[in-house]
């Protein structure tokens, strides 16, 4: 399997079947009490900074001058436009990282998936832009077509619902302005320009494809979502403050493979050595961090 591949597909998985929506105790919590279960989840555990490893603090340090020398080989002005939006989407993708790392800092690591999807999302973004030149572009006037296409449906059905209650809706400007540009004639479709599945094909990278539906599950109130903050004990439910979780610390590991992707696509379209030696040192550092321990 490959370097992403192990570090995020496996992550989150969903309940086998026939499992109860709330986890079994863990070892360590055989004859506790519930309120001392409940009590050891509100002080964190695995996602605490203070317990991490020399591993774990390594690979944060060099991601952390990773992003570093992204920021440093940013450009201020160009007159190409796909390389305009790779850059925007660059700049998303550290700062999504920034954001995750965050909440690892003040011990919520737990909800860091929608961060971590969020910097996938924008990494795929750039890769599919990449193969897909000036037709990604035109794809991205038909996909903001799309999207005020859905804002004016939204809209309208809320002014007829209020229209029924006697209530004002929505202002006529921003009906006027939805109707100006779902007039325009849409091009023909580019594959990837609404669906994120597609640009994961495009880009061929279908391990991370996996790795992005593993965040998107507890990225909304779903059952992954729910199941980390319950446990069975005695056949009942013990409601968690933290998440009760057995896996390692990985979020660091989950941020250094997307920043690896980024800075590999980004050094490629500025044809950037240094961006490319910084993407290299990340990777080796995450195999390191792979490796069991001796």
């Amino acid at each position: 399997m490959t370097v992403h591949g192990q570090v995020l597909s496996g992550l989150n998985a969903p309940a086998r079947a026939g499992r109860s929506i709330a986890g079994p105790m863990k070892a360590g919590d055989v004859g506790r009490s519930e309120p001392e279960i409940r009590a050891s989840s509100v002080s964190g555990g695995h996602n605490d900074p203070m317990s991490q490893t020399p591993r774990e603090s390594a690979l944060r340090g060099l991601l952390e001058d990773s992003l570093e020398v992204g920021e440093d080989c940013l450009r201020t002005v160009t007159t190409n436009a796909t390389l305009a939006v790779t850059q925007a989407w660059f700049i998303r993708t550290l700062d999504s990282i920034r954001a995750a790392t965050l909440l690892l800092d003040n011990n919520l690591a737990s909800v860091a998936s929608p961060l971590v999807r969020a910097a996938m999302e924008h990494a795929i973004g750039m890769m599919w832009l990449q193969e897909a030149g000036d037709d990604g572009l035109r794809g991205l006037e038909n996909s903001h077509r799309t999207w005020v296409k859905n804002i004016g449906k939204a809209t309208a059905l809320v002014d007829h619902m209020r229209t029924e209650e006697g209530i004002s809706g929505w202002s006529p400007e921003i009906a006027a302005l939805v109707a100006q540009i779902t007039a325009e004639e849409p091009t023909p479709k580019v594959p990837g320009e609404w669906q994120h599945k597609e640009r994961f094909e495009v880009a061929k990278q279908f391990d991370l494809y996996v790795a992005w539906l593993s965040e998107t599950a507890v990225s909304h109130a779903t059952r992954e979502s729910a199941s980390p903050y319950m446990m069975e004990a005695d056949g009942r439910i013990v409601l968690l403050r933290k998440p009760s979780d057995d896996a390692p610390n990985d979020l660091v590991a989950r941020c250094a493979v997307v920043a690896v992707y980024a800075l590999r696509t980004m050094a490629e379209n500025l044809d950037s050595v240094r961006l490319g030696q910084a993407a290299d040192r990340l990777a080796e550092e995450i195999r390191t961090f792979l490796e069991p321990p001796a």
